[in-house]
């Protein structure tokens, strides 16, 4: 009986669908085994069963103002990825040039310009190295810009300050 239920949930997913799903297993498959992990990245689904939703969580690199801050991430999948870009946010408080202070959407050109083949690793490896090099030229707040180019040191205190408040490792 399980095995006709199954059949049947498949036979009625639209094709585009069912190959999103295909992409998704295997890119969170291969995501799971990734050196990724070696940098304190980690994927999975946050329902399980269901591959449209992700759940990621990233170390912030010991030698930035991000170092001790766990943050956490989700990935919203299109039914036709990877032809369609997925939302990707953080789900706690940044202080970044690229993160929106208000909904946790990243501002990378890979996500902006969303080209078919695009994968998550590379979609994830290029959000880590946000932590090493902010882009001032796709920021979403002026005054943290001017901040970062003007007063560095103090742009790095708040980072620090915010990752201690929002985004604790140990708690």
């Amino acid at each position: 009986f399980l095995i006709i239920f199954i059949y049947l949930i498949f036979k009625m997913m639209p094709l585009g669908k069912m190959k999103a799903m295909e992409q998704l297993q295997k890119e969170l498959r291969e995501l799971q085994i990734d050196p990724l992990a070696t940098l304190g990245v980690t994927v999975g689904e946050v329902k399980k069963g269901d591959v449209f939703h992700w759940q990621i969580t990233m170390l912030g690199p010991q030698d930035t103002p991000y170092a001790g801050g766990l943050f956490f991430l989700t990935a919203d999948f299109p039914d036709d990825y990877p032809n369609s870009k997925p939302e990707v946010r953080f789900t706690n408080k940044i202080y970044h040039l690229n993160v929106n202070e208000k909904n946790g959407h990243v501002c990378i050109s890979t996500l902006n310009n969303w080209k078919k083949g695009t994968t998550m690793s590379e979609v994830l490896s290029l959000i880590f190295a946000l932590f090493y090099k902010e882009n001032p030229d796709d920021a979403y707040d002026n005054q943290k810009v001017n901040l970062f180019k003007n007063d560095r040191a103090k742009f790095d205190a708040n980072v620090r300050e915010w990752t201690k408040k929002y985004a604790p490792l140990n708690e």
